[in-house]
Order: C-alpha cells, then structure tokens, then sequence
C-alpha cells in the first residue's frame, strides 16, 4: 500500500495518494512489531512528502484541497506531527493552523522553522510568522520581521556597486544603486547615486533611466564595470541617461 501510494503522488495524483498513504501509516501504526514501526514511520514520511507536494499545487489552506475538508486537513497533519517535523512540513502546519485561527500553535511550529531568525532567512517563512503573530498582537516584533523582508526584497531587485577593481590596483569608482535586471531589453534604473562619486559629478539623479556609456548599451551595472576598466582614469566618456521621457548625454569623468 505505501509503494502504491509513492506511485500515485509522484505522478501527481494527490487525491488518491494522501488516502492511501494515510491508510498505510494508520494500519502499520496498529501493529508493534519493529518491522511494522519501521513501515509506519515510512509511510507517514511518505505522506508528509506527499502532502506538502500537493500543496504547490493546491494550498492546504484555500477553499479546496484534493476533496478533504478542513478537519480531514488538520486531522492528518495532526497523524504527522506525531511521528515527523521536518522544516518544510512544520512550515506547512503552520499555515494551516494559521488559517484555522489556531495562531498560537502555528506559531510553535514556525519559531521551530525559523529558529533565530535574521535578514537571511527565508522570506516565505519569515512573512507566515509576521502574519501569525501579528493575529496575536505582538506587532512589535512583527514590524521587527517585516522590516528583515522588505530589505530581503530590495536587495533582491536592486544590486550596488561603490568601487571595482582588483586588490592592490586602481580601484574605479561606482557609487551606484540601481535595478536589477535579469532580461536584456528591461529598464536599468537608479534607485540612489551616491555623493562624491563620478556618476553623482556627472549629474546622474536617482529615478534616471541608464541607457549608455561610452556608446555602449547598459544592461546592468557589469556591463557598465566591463567599460569603465577599458579607460584610464581621469578619461572622460559620454554617459546617456533618461529623465522625465527626455534623453539627456553627460560627461562621466572616470575616477
């Protein structure tokens, strides 16, 4: 019974495979001799894989899940917690029991995840555990924690760069914070541009739109690094950036 339900959820066929492997882990677990122990413990490990596969597809708290109601849910997370608590899983009762007002286990569960938590901590744990102890009033810390996403979210869509060079050598100056781009054809645009450094002197503002340097397309701040080390300093090369819809050509003074 547990090799067939391996079978049906790894091909996706979570309505059949979470019976199955439930029905698997609830009669192994009646019988107590050590190979049935060990089946069992297979077969809820199974079922936990099982379970949090389904919920990419189908999120274990929305409306509908695989035909079971929410106390089947809750009933069979309950079956697992008993005998496993993987990370994944644990984040997974976690939002179910978030979603059932049971705030304060759920809570358990994600401090268990998280452990001491910081800014490189997963952003989609972190943000279940500000919403779940936000349900419990305690905004402070909650802020606390989406203070820690927001700056996991801006340095995922922005990338800075203040100096560049090798070790021991001249080191080019940047002094720049711009957007992130991971398509060629998107927008690069600078989100702060730092005092005292070239592009600050060249008269570049945050909100403009970097679209060349020294006639070279921009498509992110390497492929301006990648210029920049072709030209000694004290070279100067034109710099075409847009503002307000209108193209606008500088001297950047290479520093």
């Amino acid at each position: 019974m547990t090799a067939l339900g391996c079978v049906q959820a790894e091909q996706g066929d979570f309505n059949l495979a979470l019976v199955t492997l439930r029905q698997a882990a609830e009669l192994k677990a009646e019988q107590q001799s050590l190979h049935s122990i060990r089946a069992a413990n297979e077969a809820v490990g199974l079922l936990s894989k099982a379970l949090i596969g389904a919920d990419q597809q189908q999120s274990i708290a929305g409306m509908e899940f695989f035909s079971l109601t929410m106390d089947e849910r809750l009933s069979l997370v309950a079956l697992i917690s008993e005998r496993t608590g993987n990370s994944s899983f644990r984040a997974l009762a976690a939002k179910l029991l978030h979603a059932n007002d049971r705030h304060a286990e759920a809570e358990v569960y994600m401090r268990k995840v998280l452990g001491s938590y910081d800014d490189r901590s997963n952003v989609q744990r972190l943000t279940l555990l500000a919403s779940i102890i936000e349900a419990q009033n305690k905004q402070s810390e909650a802020q606390e924690i989406r203070g820690m996403i927001n700056r996991q979210t801006e340095k995922a869509l922005s990338e800075e760069i203040m100096e560049i060079g090798v070790e021991s050598k001249h080191r080019y100056k940047m002094g720049l914070k711009v957007t992130k781009n991971n398509d060629k054809s998107a927008v690069i645009k600078v989100l702060k541009v730092y005092k005292d450094y070239p592009f600050a002197k060249a008269g570049v503002k945050e909100g403009d739109e970097l679209l060349s340097v020294a006639h070279r397309p921009i498509t992110n701040l390497r492929s301006i690094t990648r210029v920049l080390l072709d030209f000694l300093p004290g070279t100067e090369v034109t710099l075409t950036v847009k503002r307000n819809n209108e193209e606008l050509s500088m001297t950047l003074l290479v520093e």
